[in-house]
């Protein structure tokens, strides 16, 4: 945030003018891959598949259906808050 007050004299009483700037996700204004979140996409990377003949549990990644396996856990987010955002706002404050 960066705030600027100037005094402003009219009819004899001093009010006063407020100007605000903000930046909200600064880091992603400087460099567009910073500041970006990451969504899952795979909340079990690991899937319970049978007992080996030890009596073991064998666990295997997840496959799609050509049987390729799906290995992204995180995909990066597209959502608003992802992106850097500028606001300006003004005040007057009578006196």
């Amino acid at each position: 945030s960066i705030v600027q007050e100037f005094k402003v004299s009219v009819g004899g009483k001093n009010n006063s003018l407020q100007i605000r700037a903000d930046i909200f996700n600064f880091g992603n204004l400087i460099n567009n891959s910073w500041g970006v979140s990451d969504r899952i996409v795979n909340s079990s990377p690991l899937t319970y598949r049978s007992l080996n003949a030890a009596g073991q549990p064998v666990y295997r990644f997840p496959v799609d259906a050509n049987g390729n396996f799906q290995s992204a856990t995180y995909i990066k987010s597209a959502n608003l808050g992802d992106v850097w955002q500028a606001q300006l706002g003004i005040r007057y404050t009578f006196n």
